[in-house]
């Protein structure tokens, strides 16, 4: 009998070991999964997101890059200044001196603003800096301008986003980059550019198109929203834009209006339309707000993902609100992590 108590007490202490290592190994590969979806989440969860008062380590530098020492980016890439890709039209090249992965790179590519008669690649010099320190290739170009003779249109202008990304992906292969994947952003006309460009040709992109970020840039030219300028302005406007000359009697003439829809990035939102990332200015006077109203209907209704950041004390310069816009760049990197997947 006191044998048989041994061997039951043995047989108890056995499969209290076995129950106990199994429960550990258990709870090590519940912390283990839980670790990795909390990582997952820092990354994408949609909440987390919208936390703007809590800035993370990442927005901190960021905050301090844009607000205390703007001039004083580290200098962590090549630059590679005044390649041309086409006939008299060239970019810059910033690819930061460290690549954890040669394979499957993404693309920023700016877009200077100025009225598309206008501006410098030079103006877009410091957020290609920026973004590249924050471990992304980046690129600032230079674009055909729109003139009085009507000569150069939108659709000219557009070709050249597509030319310059061809001339980068193939300047990427030269350096041992695969670049696969792109992101087009914009101030003001070179804010329109992107988001015509990303809503009208993401298909035919020679970099498939992950997502758009853009400040200030007009989204509509039908009469409503100009309503600044009188009539002449806008004739003229969409004859330089379009290379076609109406009349104000033609305003809301059918032809007229597939004009007006041809260089309008509302007309083009859809479904399929990828996400997107809009700064305003509350005060502005040359895009009016009326504009991204518009177009933050729209992609309401077509149920787009989009981010809205409201200067409410800024012109069309957005000068008065330097938190926001580290909350707009804070946005673009969560971006890039979540859609370039790095």
């Amino acid at each position: 009998m006191k044998k048989i108590s041994i061997f039951l007490i043995l047989i108890i202490f056995i499969v209290s070991i076995i129950v106990f290592i199994r429960f550990a190994n258990n709870n090590r590969e519940a912390n283990f999964k839980y670790s990795e979806k909390q990582l997952d989440n820092k990354i994408n969860d949609e909440n987390l997101e919208e936390k703007y008062d809590a800035y993370d380590e990442n927005q901190e530098d960021i905050k301090s890059m844009l607000i205390d020492n703007p001039e004083e980016l580290e200098e962590n890439e090549i630059i590679y200044n005044n390649l041309e890709y086409k006939e008299n039209l060239l970019y810059d090249l910033y690819v930061p001196n460290k690549i954890n992965n040669l394979n499957n790179q993404a693309l920023m590519l700016f877009i200077h603003g100025g009225a598309w008669d206008s501006g410098n690649k030079t103006d877009m010099d410091y957020f290609c800096k920026l973004f590249s320190n924050l471990g992304y290739i980046t690129a600032t170009m230079e674009y055909s301008f729109v003139n009085d003779k009507g000569t150069v249109t939108f659709n000219d202008i557009l070709d050249d986003i597509s030319d310059c990304m061809y001339a980068i992906k193939e300047k990427g292969q030269e350096l041992g980059i695969d670049i696969t994947q792109a992101a087009l952003g914009g101030y003001s006309a070179g804010g329109h550019l992107a988001l015509l460009y990303s809503y009208s040709r993401a298909d035919f992109s020679p970099l498939p198109l992950k997502f758009v970020f853009e400040e200030a840039g007009p989204t509509d030219f039908h009469r409503d929203s100009w309503s600044q300028h009188d009539d002449e302005f806008i004739c003229d406007a969409i004859f330089r834009y379009t290379g076609t000359k109406i009349t104000a009697n033609e305003f809301y003439s059918d032809s007229t209006e597939k004009l007006i829809n041809s260089i309008s990035p509302i007309y083009y939102v859809s479904n399929n339309t990828i996400p997107s990332i809009l700064g305003y200015g509350d005060l502005d006077q040359d895009v009016l707000p009326i504009q991204c109203e518009k177009l933050k209907n729209v992609l309401e209704e077509n149920k787009v993902k989009y981010e809205l950041f409201n200067f409410t004390n800024s012109d069309h310069f957005l000068y008065e609100d330097i938190e926001m816009q580290s909350k707009v760049v804070f946005k673009v990197l969560q971006y890039a992590r979540k859609y370039f997947g790095y």
